[in-house]
Formats: C-alpha cells, structure tokens, sequence
C-alpha cells in the first residue's frame, strides 16, 4: 500500500500556521515558503511546511555566534565643522 502524501491548500496552510492568507501569499511572493502553482492555485506538501517551520524554529532560538573580531571606533568631535555650517546658514538668512 503505498502512502500519499498530504497536499494543502492556501486556506488549509492558513489554517495550519494560523496565520492569515494575505500574510501566506506575501510569504509566497517573497520565496519564503516551499510552494507550487497548480494551475492558477497554490499548493504545499505538509512535510515541507513542517520541515520549514522547524527550520524557522532553529533559526531564530540558535544562539548568535560571538564575535571575534575587535572594532576600534575613533570618535573626534566635529565641533569646527559644525561651527563653520552655522556661520554659512547665518550668511543664508
């Protein structure tokens, strides 16, 4: 016997990810989300929608990798420039 794979549609994956079908479309058109047209109509494979949102999950809980660079920032007062664009905004009005 072999097994079918489960096929949603756009309200069904919705429905699924609770989220709204506007925002399922904007995912779409935005490549961020595994989809085929059929036709003029969206369809998904649940294990792929699964496998996504999984994979949205580790994403965003991993732990963000230290840095191992060092950034040396020199900040010098810009106070003379400053001085002299006011001088020419005075000159202006």
């Amino acid at each position: 016997m072999e097994l079918v794979e489960e096929i949603l549609t756009l309200k069904e994956t919705s429905l699924y990810l609770k989220v709204s079908s506007e925002s399922l479309r904007t995912l779409i058109k935005k490549r961020k989300i595994p989809a085929a047209r059929v036709g003029n109509q969206w369809r998904f494979k649940k294990s792929l929608i699964d496998q996504w949102i999984n994979e949205q999950c580790e994403y965003h809980t991993s732990p963000l990798e230290p840095t191992t660079q060092e950034v040396n920032v020199d900040i010098e007062p810009v106070v003379e420039d400053n001085q002299q664009e006011k001088e020419d905004f005075d000159e202006i009005l």
